[in-house]
């Protein structure tokens, strides 16, 4: 059988910065886009982007806390961190996975990470009712329960999870991939009671038709629910067979969408991508206006062979009922650049996407990389206005409603007396959401 293309995690190596961010930091275009580099995985603030809270690590390499920061400036001054309670026994990493979201006011929040757990990745939850200024204990997320628990999971990289909450707070939905080395799982849990309890969900189809012998399922990469959490967006890609007659598997572009708040889920729709015995595509964001009526999906095709990346948008104006043609927003990249995420106004017709870009293909030498739209995703132009230091990277983005701010925030190797301070991947692993980037598979003959 020929190799089978595997849509894994980009795995990075960061040390924190010795201190909290700073108006040092801080990098300001006239965009309104301002970019804070120390040690933050995600944020998420009010519908001005004025109030924010943000979610990190530690200074210590060898410890794992998450903290969490607050800022009512837009970020020119942070408070102190708060550290979240550690799940018992889990195991230690220094970076684990982090995304968060918040009411409209930033009083109620949810954030949700990882725990190694008994040799398996868990997702675990924690929530504030109070705008940050108290935590609740860790929650533990089941994993569903015909999943395969004898994989290997190259943890941190090996669980990716996001999160949407509606204008109040109340009602959320986290959907994520627990990627193992034989099967992908799709996670998906909702809560109406801003977070206190979690009901896993289960009653969506999945499309994958790749054998149980080799890598298969279904992976869950993008949320977004409008306003009142009813009408929420799922999106991610499929590992399926390209054709009867040829034994090569690969992934789809998916769109899920549910009118209930993600009880019940509509048939995964297929966004149009060319599929062709070198190729395969992933849909890695989508983001929605407050009505839920227009909808940005983020996503990349990779030919293995070439290595090359193209990089594409769909949207919608009528909630998914009907999708625009694919626009391109970055051709031919060679595999040295990655746009993983992204946020959008209140009308979702000014959208930003971040990402990373390396220098070179012969180094591992990185930097932010950021793109717009401001017609819906009809058009998509590269932003060039920053600068910033090498080995540096975005991780999570939130623009207000009115579109006259966007905050970025993310993490910077660190370097002292001319010596980078890297540490080995085995303490540091994988953060999410970083880039979905393509890994060749190995040969492996079936049915010989």
């Amino acid at each position: 059988m020929k190799a089978l293309t595997q849509l894994t995690l980009l795995s990075a190596l960061i040390t924190p910065l010795p201190c909290v961010a700073s108006a040092s930091m801080l990098e300001s275009a006239p965009s309104q886009l301002k970019t804070y580099l120390d040690k933050f995985l995600a944020i998420s603030c009010d519908k001005s982007a004025m109030s924010c809270i943000a979610v990190g690590y530690g200074k210590d390499p060898i410890t794992s806390d998450r903290l969490v920061y607050t800022t009512q400036d837009a970020g020119a001054t942070w408070s102190d961190p708060i550290t979240l309670a550690a799940v018992p026994s889990d195991k230690f990493f220094s970076i684990n996975p982090a995304e968060m979201s918040c009411d409209a006011y930033r009083q109620r929040c949810v954030i949700v990470s990882a725990a190694m757990l008994n040799g398996i990745p868990n997702p675990i939850a924690y929530n504030t009712q109070d705008g940050g200024l108290s935590w609740s204990e860790p929650v533990v997320l089941p994993l569903p329960k015909k999943m395969n628990k004898k994989q290997q999971f190259d943890y941190p990289g090996s669980i990716f999870n996001r999160v949407s909450c509606d204008d109040g707070g109340l009602n959320c939905l986290i959907v994520g991939t627990l990627a193992g080395d034989n099967e992908y799982t799709p996670l998906m849990y909702i809560t109406h009671d801003a977070g206190q309890k979690w009901e896993p969900i289960t009653s969506f189809k999945q499309l994958s038709t790749s054998p149980k012998s080799i890598i298969h399922g279904t992976g869950l990469t993008g949320v977004s629910c409008d306003n009142s959490g009813q009408s929420c967006f799922a999106v991610g890609q499929a590992i399926t067979r390209n054709s009867f007659w040829r034994s090569r598997y690969s992934s789809k572009p998916i769109v899920y969408v549910s009118k209930d708040g993600g009880t019940h889920w509509k048939d995964p729709l297929v966004l149009p991508t060319e599929i062709t015995d070198n190729t395969a595509s992933t849909l890695t964001d989508i983001a929605c206006s407050r009505n839920g009526k227009n909808c940005t999906a983020l996503g990349y095709t990779v030919d293995y062979q070439s290595k090359q990346i193209q990089h594409f948008s769909f949207s919608t104006k009528n909630a998914g009922a009907t999708w625009d043609n694919k626009t391109s927003i970055l051709s031919g990249s060679n595999g040295s650049a990655y746009l993983h995420t992204m946020h959008c106004d209140g009308t979702a017709t000014s959208c930003t996407a971040i990402g990373l870009y390396k220098l070179s293909m012969s180094s591992n030498v990185y930097k932010p990389l950021i793109y717009r739209t401001t017609d819906l995703a009809k058009n998509w132009f590269k932003d060039s206005e920053l600068s910033f230091q090498p080995f540096s990277q975005l991780m999570d983005i939130f623009c207000s409603d009115a579109n006259d701010s966007c905050i970025a925030v993310g993490t910077q190797l660190h370097f002292n007396q001319g010596s980078m301070l890297i540490q080995s991947q085995n303490a540091v692993g994988s953060n999410l959401p970083l880039a979905l980037q393509p890994v060749i598979g190995n040969e492996t003959d079936h049915g010989k």
